[in-house]
């Protein structure tokens, strides 16, 4: 049995990351199965349909290469298009992309987890506050993919949709 805090609580208290995340957490956890790491089979035998619309999956593909998997229906609504099978950093500018690069390949070997906050620009000139909780998952012996939750601070209008993604990151 765990003692101390539950990763919830820990979560509530980290920097303003909502505790949606740490709920997440939790739901990744639950899928290590007494390994550090759960594998992707495993996450995706065991999805939770409260955090579906708002995932993605990376699949991470060599030096810098990173393929989206999974792009979740929430956030296809929230950017206005689906991402499914493009690369995951094509869309930021050369320093937010060498973040995330870097972010990834340092979460992939520890292997640990990842909290960012951010805040996005939209369509109606809008500053949406968005957290995300990115978790390795592995093939193998070796992480290699990731899983990235999001939770959106603002609702965005029905005809809204994120268009500023250049945002660099704020690690947790």
């Amino acid at each position: 049995m765990m003692s101390g805090p539950t990763p919830s609580s820990t979560f509530s208290r980290i920097g303003g990351l909502p505790p949606a995340l740490g709920n997440f957490f939790e739901h990744w956890l639950a899928q290590s199965h007494d390994v550090l790491v759960p594998t992707l089979e495993a996450y995706l035998d065991h999805v939770d349909p409260r955090f579906q619309p708002y995932t993605t999956i990376i699949d991470v593909t060599g030096l810098g290469g990173m393929s989206i998997r999974l792009f979740g229906t929430g956030l296809v609504a929230a950017l206005g298009r689906d991402l499914t099978r493009v690369d995951a950093t094509a869309w930021y500018n050369e320093r937010a992309r060498a973040a995330m690069i870097d972010f990834t390949a340092r979460m992939l070997s520890v292997p640990c987890g990842l909290g960012c906050l951010r805040a996005y620009g939209t369509s109606k000139g809008r500053r949406v506050k968005v957290a995300s909780l990115s978790l390795p998952l592995r093939r193998g012996a070796d992480a290699t993919s990731i899983v990235v939750y999001f939770v959106f601070g603002d609702a965005l209008d029905r005809d809204e949709v994120a268009i500023d993604l250049n945002e660099i990151f704020e690690p947790k």
